[in-house]
C-alpha cells in the first residue's frame, strides 16, 4: 500500500521580503519557503480563499567570535549579514568588554578601526558579541498596492506602506514597526509600534488602543481617529488634519498643532512643549505639560485642570480650565475675553494678564511673585488670592478684589 504525500492545511501566506521567494505555486507562501513580494502574496491569498497574513522574519545579532584572534574583525561562520548594512553602529564584544565603530561588514564578517575599553581589546576566538540597534537597519518592509482585507500577524521588524489611494482593512491588532499612510486609507484594530506612525492627507482609524514608541505626524489635511487610549514615545505634531483621540493621551515629546484640529477626549500628558499656532486643540480632561505652553492665534480648550512646568506664551485664548503654573522662576502671559470661562489660575511664578476686556472674570492665587496688569485691559474682574505685588499698567481699568488679608491667604 503505497502513501499519499498530503499537503499541511495552512490558514494564511507567509511573508519574508529578505529571505522569502518569487512565485505562487506550492510551496511558496508556506512557512517553510515565504513570499517576497505583495502582487504573488494577494495572489495566492485570493485563489487559496485565504485571510491571514503571516509577517516574519528574525535576525540574530549576537554570536561568538570563530576565527582565530584578530584586533579588528569579528568572523562568525554561523550568522549571515547583509553586506555593509551594519556601518556605523556599534559592536560591543561582551566577554572582553571592549566595544568599536562598525566601518564595514560582510556576510560573515563585522570591521572596526578598532576596539577599545576592554581588557585585551581584540577579538579572541569564542568571545561573545552583540550588535546594537543592527534589528532597525534591515529591510524588512511590506507595501499595500492594491486594496486588501485581511488579518495581520504582525512583527515588529517591519516597516508598513500603504501606497496613495489604496484602503487596506485590518481585522485584528498589528505590531510593526513603523506604519506610514499618504493619501490611503487604513483601519484597524489596536495598533503597537516600535518606530513611526505618518500619515499625509489620508485617513488611519484605529479602533482600539495605540502605543507608539516613535512619533505620531500628520503632515497634510488627513485624518488619525483612535477609540482607545494613545500613547506617544516621542512626540505628536499636527500640520492641517484632525487628529481625534477618544481615551486618554500620552506623550513623551512635545505636542505640537499648527491650523489643524486636535481633539482628546480624555486627559492628556505631554512631556515636552505644547504648541498651537492657528488651529484648535480641546482636551475633555485634566492636562499636565512637563516644559513650555504657546498658543500663537488659535484656540485651546481645556476642560479640567491644567498643569504646566513652564513658560505660558498665550497670544490668544486658552480657556475652560484651571491652570496650575508651577515653576517659580518662569513666567506666564495670560489672555482674557469675555468668553474665556477661566475658573481659576494658581501660580508661583510671574503672571502677566496681557489682555483682559469688560466681562472677563478669572479667579487667581499667587502663592509669591508679581500680578501685573497690561496697560491695553480695558476691564474685566480679578478675584485674586494670595500673597503678591501688584502692577497695574492699566490704570484700574481691571477691578482687583483682593483677597490677601482673609483665610485664603
Amino acid at each position: 500500500m503505497s502513501l499519499l504525500a498530503v499537503r499541511p492545511i495552512i490558514d494564511g501566506i507567509y511573508f519574508n521580503p529578505v529571505e522569502g521567494e518569487a512565485g505562487t505555486s506550492w510551496p511558496v507562501g508556506t512557512r517553510e519557503h515565504p513570499v517576497n513580494n505583495v502582487a504573488d502574496t494577494i495572489t495566492m491569498m485570493f485563489a487559496r480563499n485565504l485571510k491571514k497574513l503571516y509577517l516574519v522574519g528574525a535576525r540574530t545579532f549576537n554570536g561568538t567570535h570563530t576565527a582565530a584572534n584578530n584586533p579588528t574583525i569579528m568572523t562568525d561562520a554561523n550568522n549571515t549579514f547583509t553586506p555593509n548594512t551594519l556601518i556605523g553602529l556599534t559592536i560591543y564584544n561582551d566577554t572582553d568588554g571592549s566595544h568599536g565603530v562598525i566601518t564595514a561588514n560582510g556576510e560573515h564578517t563585522i570591521a572596526v578601526a578598532a576596539l577599545v575599553g576592554g581588557g585585551l581589546n581584540i577579538w579572541t576566538t569564542g568571545d561573545n558579541y552583540h550588535v546594537a540597534d543592527a534589528l532597525n537597519n534591515y529591510p524588512y518592509r511590506i507595501v499595500f498596492d492594491r486594496n486588501v482585507q485581511l488579518e495581520l500577524v504582525g512583527n515588529e521588524l517591519y516597516d508598513i506602506v500603504v501606497n496613495p489611494g489604496i484602503v487596506v482593512t485590518l481585522t485584528g491588532p498589528l505590531v510593526c514597526f513603523t506604519l506610514t499612510n499618504t493619501t490611503g486609507t487604513i483601519e484597524l484594530f489596536d495598533c503597537k509600534l516600535g518606530g513611526d506612525l505618518s500619515n499625509t492627507t489620508g485617513n488611519i482609524w484605529i479602533d482600539g488602543d495605540c502605543k507608539v514608541t516613535g512619533i505620531i505626524s500628520q503632515t497634510g489635511a488627513g485624518n488619525i481617529i483612535i477609540a482607545g487610549n494613545c500613547e506617544v514615545g516621542s512626540g505628536l505634531t499636527n500640520t492641517a488634519g484632525d487628529i481625534d483621540i477618544y481615551g486618554d493621551c500620552k506623550i513623551g515629546g512635545e505636542l505640537s498643532n499648527t491650523t489643524g484640529v486636535i481633539n482628546i477626549a480624555g486627559d492628556c500628558k505631554v512631556g515636552g512643549e505644547l504648541s498651537n499656532t492657528t488651529g484648535s486643540i480641546n482636551i475633555n480632561g485634566n492636562c499636565e505639560v512637563s516644559s513650555d505652553v504657546s498658543n500663537t492665534a488659535g484656540v485651546v480648550k481645556i476642560y479640567g485642570n491644567f498643569k504646566m512646568g513652564g513658560n505660558l506664551d498665550n497670544g490668544h485664548s486658552i480657556s475652560h480650565c484651571n491652570i496650575h503654573f508651577m515653576r517659580a522662576s518662569a513666567t506666564m502671559d495670560l489672555l482674557l475675553s469675555a468668553t474665556s470661562l477661566i475658573s481659576r489660575v494658581v501660580s508661583r511664578g510671574v503672571l502677566i494678564v496681557s489682555q483682559m476686556v469688560a466681562g472677563a472674570t478669572a479667579t487667581i492665587d499667587l502663592c509669591a511673585g508679581t500680578l501685573t496688569i497690561a496697560a491695553d485691559c480695558t476691564g474685566g474682574v480679578i478675584d485674586l488670592y494670595g500673597d503678591c505685588a501688584i502692577n497695574d499698567l492699566a490704570g484700574g481699568a481691571v477691578t482687583v478684589n483682593d483677597h490677601r488679608i482673609t483665610s485664603h491667604s
